[in-house]
């Protein structure tokens, strides 16, 4: 919902100081949910690692690792759209 208010934002802003505190608090927030998925995914994987694993646990964390990388790079990729927009987003503002 925070992406849908800063794309909505990004789309009625006026003047490119406004697109400029705009489009940096959402570049920031995106970078914010990337190194907390990050963060999150590193500390499951130190936890696995201090753990005696059975063969079942093995293959349910295999799962999850695998929908953990899934997520950050779907995030990383949301960013970097995001990031390779920003000329295309600003002209726009500078037509209205």
């Amino acid at each position: 919902q925070a992406r849908n208010i800063y794309e909505e934002a990004i789309s009625s802003v006026m003047t490119v100081r406004d697109f400029s505190t705009v489009f940096d608090a959402y570049a920031q927030f995106q970078e914010a949910l990337l190194t907390a998925k990050i963060e999150i995914h590193g500390e499951e994987e130190s936890k696995e690692d201090d753990k005696d694993r059975t063969y079942y646990s093995i293959s349910v964390a295999g799962v999850d690792q695998v929908s953990e990388i899934n997520d950050v790079d779907f995030l990383l990729g949301r960013l970097e759209h995001l990031l390779d927009r920003r000329p295309l987003l600003l002209n726009s503002v500078m037509l209205r």
